[in-house]
């Protein structure tokens, strides 16, 4: 593979000269092809997808910007983004290489949770959504701004899902009570646009090697803070003592058990939608326990 535009890129974004090869393939998601690159001194984290999918790495890019210019929670510092075809038809993202401790210690994770409460609590907008839209997984994610958040996650959100899920053959029973009944909820729930990860499951966090936490990966937008604390309790969930730390800044608030359900029921459905398997069944049991 020839680096030449992606060492130019990098050079310009840094300002210093950069000759770096491939070191070894990472471990990544579905969509994008992860590597190291080096050049013996500095080591970057690339992201390569075909042009057909460059919004999910300027989604990736936005995001990552937004949560990095804020500073509560450490991320990957992105370092370029480019749409240069050198190689297969190739976009890249560029970022920061970060290395990870091995056995997570639990300071880190309490640090997380506070880290985290306090950019809830602190990274503010005057309306939900962000400036470009970007994507959860492979799914398109719409985040034209939006004053109410019902409405928001709705028309945003719930129902697109719904609407691939049902194009798919995904039918959820009762689906039109299950839109009032969220509608109802969210309605009685007094929010304001917090700066969310979007994405935040465990393999979506971890623990430098300098103890220092960090979140990657990010779906990011303006909602509740509950959706990303919601999301943390699927796939594993974090460490007691990451919930504990977030709480103790900032406490969870009457009717959290449903409305965790109903944000959840967001990511289950776009895992159906994505990868199908048992997935609408889960679902379905939601959507009852919701209604």
């Amino acid at each position: 593979m020839n680096f030449d535009v992606l060492n130019q890129k990098i050079s310009e974004a840094t300002g210093t000269l950069f000759k770096g090869r491939f070191s070894e393939h990472i471990h990544g998601g579905c969509i994008s092809e992860t590597f190291k690159i080096m050049d013996g001194v500095r080591s970057f984290f690339v992201k390569a997808a075909p042009s057909s999918q460059a919004s999910t790495l300027n989604g990736e890019w936005v995001s990552l910007c937004e949560l990095a210019n804020n500073g509560y929670v450490k991320t990957p510092k992105p370092i370029t983004l480019t749409n240069e075809h050198f190689s297969a038809d190739l976009n890249f993202l560029v970022l920061e290489w970060l290395e990870f401790s091995n056995n997570s210690p639990l300071e880190g994770y309490r640090t997380l949770g506070e880290n985290l409460a306090n950019m809830h609590l602190h990274c503010r907008a005057s309306e939900f959504g962000l400036k470009e839209h970007n994507t959860i997984g492979g799914t398109f994610q719409n985040n034209s701004p939006e004053t109410n958040w019902s409405r928001f996650f709705l028309e945003r959100r719930l129902i697109p899902q719904l609407d691939m899920a049902q194009a798919r053959g995904g039918i959820l029973k009762h689906r039109s009570g299950l839109e009032k009944r969220v509608e109802s909820i969210l309605k009685g729930h007094d929010v304001r646009p917090s700066l969310l990860h979007g994405d935040l499951w465990g393999g979506n966090a971890a623990i430098c090697s300098d103890g220092t936490p960090v979140i990657f990966d990010p779906a990011s937008y303006y909602g509740d803070p509950e959706a990303d604390m919601a999301m943390t309790t699927l796939f594993g969930g974090f460490p007691n003592a990451f919930y504990a730390a977030y709480h103790d800044i900032r406490p969870r608030q009457p009717g959290w058990r449903i409305r965790h359900i109903i944000y959840n029921l967001y990511h289950i459905l776009n895992h159906y939608n994505l990868f199908g398997g048992g997935y609408l069944t889960q679902a379905q049991q939601m959507a009852d326990q919701i209604i």
